[in-house]
């Protein structure tokens, strides 16, 4: 396999029965799989790659949701439909995998208490380390527990294949992907945060249709806080200099989908029933949520009852969601440039200023400063006139 169509999903990593490969971070702080001892040529590695192996994926149907969490959804970024799903798991016994940050790196946490939810509550632009996530979910699945799993499709690809080539019955695991726009590298996060102590932080991206950057103790303190046009990691990302080179022809940004259920936002949203649209005009974000399995719809029913819902045709979601049907484009020369202009000076910030032009920046701002909002606003009614 060619290393720039590796995931990073580990699955290689895990099932290797001889431990010789270890992930390890390429300059751009990407992990990439490493053989570190000597390679006995059984091919479990081959067998579950998501890079090498097709893999069956589901059609979506015709309809999907606009949902909203009845508790604590202002909370969340969206609809607060992640969170509700693995409170309802976790009532039940079982466990649930989100991504979290836990001494200052952003990491899949597995959580077993409704006190640990919101430590993997809102979206995080970065991509998260595994670790040994894959094998603690094996191990949950042997002890017959429900585990729900939140992650990128190409990470549930991953996780699909090792445990199914372990034997593992998986039919109490509920696989949860998102729209996925591309992971950015932990070392350019890393590096903005900068020079705060990163053992007890978190860092929020959005809050609500809000993107910012903003990192704060666990106690509340926030330490830096940066607003989506004043924040090169951001700008880094809206622009797709930053993303891991398989981003670039994800194999899973199609519509048919990874997974039991997709949630994501549900971008331009077209709300007409009460008392959804009451609640959407109030709440100014809502999730998507799209079932692809028998098991998916099974889930679903389970925790219909604490959503406010309401149906809408697929291709509504795919007007404003591209990642739901392709992936991100090709490597521009720009993120060319970004990557070799951080192999010479080793700083995100003056890499990505150095990549763009002029006339990039003003369309950054031009989108997303407060101080044009109105301007937007008066642009979009002549237009539907």
């Amino acid at each position: 396999m060619k290393i720039e169509k590796c995931f990073g999903c580990t699955a290689c990593v895990n099932i290797c029965p001889v431990q010789c490969l270890q992930m390890k971070p390429d300059a751009f702080g990407f992990l990439y799989p490493e053989l570190i001892g000597n390679c006995i040529r059984c091919g479990l590695c081959e067998k579950v790659c998501p890079a090498e192996i097709v893999i069956d994926k589901k059609s979506c149907g015709e309809v999907c949701f606009a949902a909203i969490a009845k508790k604590r959804h202002s909370e969340s970024t969206s609809g607060g439909i992640a969170s509700l799903m693995s409170t309802k798991v976790i009532e039940k016994g079982g466990v649930a995998y989100g991504v979290g940050f836990k001494r200052g790196k952003c990491v899949y946490n597995r959580i077993d208490s409704l006190s640990e939810i919101e430590g993997i509550r809102g979206s995080k632009y970065v991509q998260a380390e595994l670790n040994d996530t894959l094998a603690l979910i094996k191990c949950d699945l042997v002890n017959h527990k429900s585990v729900l799993f939140v992650g990128t499709p190409c990470t549930i690809a991953g996780a699909q294949l090792y445990l199914d080539n372990q034997g593992i019955d998986m039919e109490k695991f509920i696989a949860i992907s998102f729209p996925c726009g591309g992971v950015p590298s932990p070392l350019f996060l890393q590096e903005e945060i900068g020079e705060i102590n990163q053992t007890n932080i978190t860092v929020k991206f959005r809050e609500g249709r809000k993107y910012l950057f903003q990192c704060k103790t666990l106690s509340g303190e926030v330490l830096k806080s940066q607003t989506r046009v004043r924040s090169p990691y951001l700008i880094g990302y809206d622009y797709r200099l930053t993303l891991r080179s398989c981003c670039y022809s994800c194999l899973f940004s199609k519509e048919s989908r990874i997974g039991d259920i997709t949630i994501g936002d549900f971008w331009g949203l077209q709300s007409n029933n009460e008392p959804f649209k009451s609640l959407y005009k109030r709440q100014q974000t809502a999730s998507l949520i799209i079932i692809t399995s028998p098991k998916g719809e099974a889930f679903f029913k389970f925790i219909e009852k604490d959503i406010w819902l309401e149906k809408h045709s697929l291709k509504e979601a795919f007007i404003h969601n591209p990642r739901l049907h392709e992936p991100a484009p090709a490597m521009t020369i720009a993120a060319k440039n970004f990557r070799s202009k951080y192999m010479q000076i080793r700083s995100i910030k003056k890499a990505i200023y150095s990549s763009l032009s002029l006339y990039d920046f003003f369309k950054e701002y031009y989108r997303y400063s407060k101080l044009l909002q109105p301007f937007h606003f008066i642009m979009g009614k002549i237009r539907t006139q």
